[in-house]
């Protein structure tokens, strides 16, 4: 079933992977952060947003911003 699904979503996955890999946020590189490193970042969240989860968010750091999301299947579950 899941190899199932990678085949027949292939491209749309390539093309997710690429989008984020395309945006220069090497964080090593203090001359990429700032800009690139939030682009980055919000290209996460959308990508999270667009896969179904219910809140994503970019939270910001002293160093670069981290992004939280969850999906929340049962709200009894712990």
């Amino acid at each position: 079933m899941i190899k199932e699904y990678i085949n027949d979503n292939q491209e749309r996955i390539l093309e997710e992977l690429f989008s984020l890999i395309r945006i220069p946020s090497v964080s090593a590189q203090p001359e990429k952060h700032g800009k690139d490193m939030i682009r980055c970042a919000e290209r996460w969240k959308e990508l999270l947003l667009m896969a179904g989860v219910d809140k994503a968010e970019i939270m910001p750091t002293e160093g670069n911003p981290v992004v939280y999301g969850e999906k929340i299947i049962d709200p009894a579950a712990k």
